[in-house]
């Protein structure tokens, strides 16, 4: 909706509804350098895969506010696993391919490593392509 409202000192909030009525705060949603964008990270951590309604709220200085609705589909279910990984070892680094996601939506592939004796997973790539189907590691650790 079009507002008149002053967007100096006015805040911005994301909200979010299952029926459209009762309505919880997702995030604060903070302005960026252009003066006229905001941007909010809205955790999913305790919300259950459906449609919700999104729903952003600017407050200017005195008050007044605006709102706009959009509806979004929360898919909380795990991504297939990656098909037909192939690792092969070469003299300065290893190298990893697998097959593309099935999962039309993938938008990352994460690289994780262990060594045999070690019991945590070090993070060492995130690819954020979802046609990119390789990866050479060159953190190797001599023997």
């Amino acid at each position: 909706m079009e507002s008149n409202l002053s967007k100096t000192g006015g805040k911005g909030e994301f909200q979010f509804s299952r029926d459209g009525k009762e309505w919880k705060s997702a995030c604060n949603a903070n302005v960026q350098s252009n003066g006229v964008d905001y941007v909010g990270y809205w955790s999913l951590q305790n919300v259950v895969t459906g449609e919700y309604s999104l729903r952003f709220v600017f407050t200017d200085k005195d008050g007044g506010q605006s709102y706009k609705d959009i509806k979004v589909n929360v898919d909380r279910t795990h991504p297939a696993p990656i098909d037909e990984v192939t690792i092969t070892p070469m003299e300065t680094y290893i190298s990893l391919s697998w097959q593309i996601s099935v999962e039309y939506d993938t938008q990352i592939y994460r690289i994780y490593k262990r060594a045999e004796n070690e019991t945590d997973f070090e993070l060492l790539s995130e690819i954020r392509n979802r046609d990119t189907t390789s990866y050479n590691d060159k953190k190797l650790k001599k023997m």
